[in-house]
C-alpha cells in the first residue's frame, strides 16, 4: 500500500511538463528561468500565480506532499478534474483522503509557463477558510510543494522575498552560490513522500532536518532532545507557555550551526514523534526517524530560522548550499541570469 502511495506521489511530481527551448550549457552557467516576488505579510510566504488565466496567490509549502488546491477554486481555476483509480490508495492529507486531482492546463508563476499540472483537490477545514483571506483581491487557491519543482533548482531568499526557478544543472561544488563565496554544502535527500531533508548541527549535535515554511515555530521531537541532550519537557530550564487556545507549550533555547552559520538562540518547540517512528542515524552521523513514513526528520525549522537562511536547492546533484541571508554579495547570478520567455523543457 505504501509503495503504491509512493508512486503516486511521484506521478503527480513528475505530470508537470515545462516549456521552452532552452538547451543546457556545458560551461555550467545559471539559468533563471523564473524570479517570484514573495509576500510574507499574512504569516506563511505566498507566490503570485495565474491559472487558467485567472491571477491568484498560492502558499509556498515545503512541507507539503504534492501541489494542492482547495475544493472551492476547483471550477474557476482548472480545466478539467481525473479521479484517481479505485484501488488507489488516495493521498492522506492530516484527516483528509485526496480521491480527485485538478488539472490546470495554463499554470504560470512569473515568466515560467507549465503546462497539465496536476493539484490534488483539498477541502479545507472551516478553521483554514477563515485564516486563508484574499490577498490585493486576489484568492489564495492553495499551496505549492516543492515536489513539484523535482526537475528545477530552486533558491529560497525570504529576507528579499524572493523564490528563484533555475534550469536543474551538473555543477561543480559550489558553482551555483553566484551571492558569496563563503557557504554551506550538505547533502540533499528525499524522503518516502518526496519530501526533501538534510543534516544539521543543534547544539553541537547532527540531527536531520527539513525546512516548514507554514509553521512559526521550529520542532524537535522528545525521543531525539532525550537521546542526545538529555531533556524533555519535563526537564529545568523549558520554558511553557500557553497559547490562546490554551495548550501548554514547551520551548528550549537552542544553537543552529555549521561550519560557516550560526544561528543562536532559537527556540525550539518539544513535540512528541509518532509512535510508528524509530530513532536511527543517517549515513552522516546524524539522528534520523526510521520506519517513519514521511517523518524522517525530527528537527522542523520554522519560518523565523529559513528567514535568515540564504538557500539553494541543487536537485539533480542531491545538495543543498546555504549561507547566512546577509552574506549576499550580490543580488544576481553572474552568468546566464536572463530569464526566458518559458521555463526549460523537464523529463521524468
Amino acid at each position: 500500500m505504501k509503495s503504491a502511495a509512493m508512486a503516486l506521489v511521484t506521478l503527480l511530481a513528475l505530470a508537470v511538463t515545462i516549456e521552452s527551448a532552452s538547451a543546457s550549457d556545458p560551461a555550467c552557467q545559471l539559468r533563471r528561468y523564473s524570479s517570484l516576488d514573495v509576500n510574507l505579510d499574512h504569516g506563511y510566504p505566498l507566490i503570485p500565480v495565474t491559472a487558467q488565466q485567472r491571477d491568484a496567490w498560492i502558499v509556498f509549502d515545503t512541507t507539503a506532499v504534492v501541489p494542492l488546491i482547495y475544493e472551492r477554486y476547483v471550477h474557476d481555476y482548472t480545466s478539467s478534474t481525473r479521479k484517481l483509480a479505485s484501488d488507489s490508495p488516495g493521498i492522506h492529507i492530516g484527516r483528509f483522503n485526496v480521491r480527485e486531482l485538478g488539472i490546470i492546463d495554463d499554470l504560470r508563476l512569473g515568466t515560467a509557463r507549465f503546462r497539465k499540472g496536476e493539484f490534488a483537490i483539498y477541502e479545507e477545514e472551516a478553521t483554514e477558510r477563515s485564516e486563508l483571506p484574499e490577498v490585493d483581491g486576489k484568492p489564495i487557491i492553495g499551496r505549492m510543494s516543492l515536489t513539484f519543482f523535482a526537475n528545477s533548482d530552486v533558491e529560497i531568499d525570504l529576507a528579499r522575498h524572493k523564490i528563484n526557478l533555475y534550469e536543474a544543472t551538473h555543477c561543480p561544488d559550489g558553482a551555483v552560490v553566484y551571492w558569496t563565496n563563503h557557504y554551506s554544502e550538505i547533502p540533499l535527500k528525499k524522503g518516502a513522500l518526496g519530501t526533501y531533508y538534510f543534516p544539521m548541527e543543534l547544539d553541537g549535535r547532527r540531527v536531520e532536518a527539513t525546512l516548514t515554511t507554514t509553521s512559526q515555530f521550529s520542532t524537535l521531537t522528545t525521543d531525539v532532545s532525550r537521546k542526545l541532550y538529555d531533556f524533555d519537557e519535563t526537564s529545568a530550564g523549558i520554558e511553557h507557555r500557553r497559547t490562546r487556545g490554551g495548550t501548554l507549550s514547551h520551548y528550549r533555547s537552542m544553537s543552529i550551526s555549521t561550519d560557516s552559520l550560526h544561528v543562536s538562540n532559537t527556540d525550539i518547540l518539544l513535540m512528541h514523534s509518532s509512535v510508528d517512528c524509530l530513532l536511527g542515524k543517517s549515513a552522516e552521523g546524524a539522528a534520523i526517524h526510521e520506519a517513519c513514513y514521511g517523518g524522517e526528520a525530527p528537527l522542523q525549522l520554522g519560518l523565523p530560522v529559513i528567514k535568515k537562511l540564504h538557500l539553494y536547492f541543487a536537485t539533480h546533484d542531491n545538495k543543498l548550499y546555504f549561507t547566512s541571508a546577509g552574506d549576499d554579495q550580490t543580488n544576481s547570478p553572474a552568468t546566464g541570469s536572463s530569464a526566458p520567455a518559458s521555463a526549460p523543457a523537464q523529463r521524468p
